[in-house]
């Protein structure tokens, strides 16, 4: 209790000898203003809950001093990172390795777990095993690299036992499933 006591009046004494010199109450730590104050975010056509914490940034943008939160339609592709269309976005981490490795500018915070991955099959995909000579549908390249390293995990060669299939609009992966043109879709868990 001492030990807190002391600190408290150090503390306390520091700030009044701040104030006799001039320095100003926030203190000598304040964080200085932000460089820019608008910061553009992805805005994606379904919602799901792995976005949840981008629901409520908008608030906690403005109170970190963020003026301007602007949304931007986009299919969640981390090119778009790249290419500079967004400024922060959710992205799996296979494709920004794959952007990384291509050199592009891209700077990353953390990876998105791939647990709500689903792999699904038709009756003759029971295994990951069981995708060789058989075409696969995935979204994008992160997705396909996700593919590709489950594939790779139980020996086969990704590049020549699997055909991927990366059709323009993500819904159309899983339409290609259901209409038996694929055998095997990378999707969500129901």
């Amino acid at each position: 209790m001492d030990r807190i006591r002391r600190d408290f009046l150090g503390s306390l004494a520091l700030a009044g000898t701040g104030s006799l010199l001039g320095v100003p109450s926030e203190g000598a730590s304040a964080d200085p203003p932000l460089e820019t104050t608008k910061i553009r975010l992805p805005r994606y056509g379904v919602d799901v809950a792995c976005v949840a914490p981008q629901w409520i940034a908008e608030e906690l943008l403005r109170a970190e001093g963020f003026t301007e939160v602007q949304y931007v339609m986009t299919v969640g592709s981390a090119e778009a990172i790249a290419e500079a269309r967004l400024d922060l976005m959710l992205s799996e981490t296979p494709a920004l390795i794959l952007l990384l490795d291509g050199g592009k500018p891209v700077v990353t915070l953390a990876g998105v777990h791939g647990g709500c991955y689903e792999l699904l099959g038709t009756d003759r995909v029971r295994t990951v095993s069981d995708l060789k000579g058989k075409r696969v549908a995935v979204r994008n390249p992160g997705r396909q690299a996700f593919v590709a390293s489950m594939a790779s995990y139980v020996g086969l060669d990704p590049r020549t036992d699997v055909t991927f299939v990366m059709p323009t609009q993500g819904p159309e992966a899983m339409q290609m499933f259901v209409d038996g043109k694929v055998d095997a879709f990378l999707g969500f868990s129901p």
